[in-house]
């Protein structure tokens, strides 16, 4: 198990739920330098133009920890993401953790059942 802080990025469109995770947190989790049986490479057009990925399906489950509850866990898509430190939530991710962006520049979001507590993001986990 590794906790990490990640940032929703409603703008990761999926069809499934996907954590994008840096090369570094790839090794931590061993999949990363050999890759699982089923994973597989593509390239994907960016906002910042086309990246290599390495997608391994189902490898692992992630939960949403605050300081009082626990939400998930959802079993989701690895996607490393060679050229990042931090680990990205795609939209179908998010929202399947019941994630709500609020005010995405100071990081303020709630979870969708708590519709009157805001709360605020963790520090950035850089890898």
């Amino acid at each position: 198990m590794v906790l990490t802080s990640a940032k929703l990025n409603t703008g990761f469109a999926a069809k499934g739920p996907h954590l994008g995770i840096p090369r570094k947190l790839a090794e931590a989790l061993g999949l990363w330098p050999e890759l699982p049986e089923d994973a597989y490479s593509l390239v994907a057009s960016t906002a910042g133009g086309a990246v290599s990925l390495d997608i391994c399906p189902g490898a692992f489950e992630v939960e949403v920890v605050t300081e009082d509850r626990t939400v998930g866990p959802i079993q989701a898509h690895a996607v490393i993401l060679h050229a990042r430190r931090e680990a990205l939530i795609s939209d179908v991710l998010g929202d399947s953790l019941w994630i709500v962006p609020v005010r995405a520049g100071p990081g303020i979001w709630r979870f969708r059942d708590e519709p009157d507590r805001e709360r605020s993001s963790v520090r950035s986990q850089v890898w």
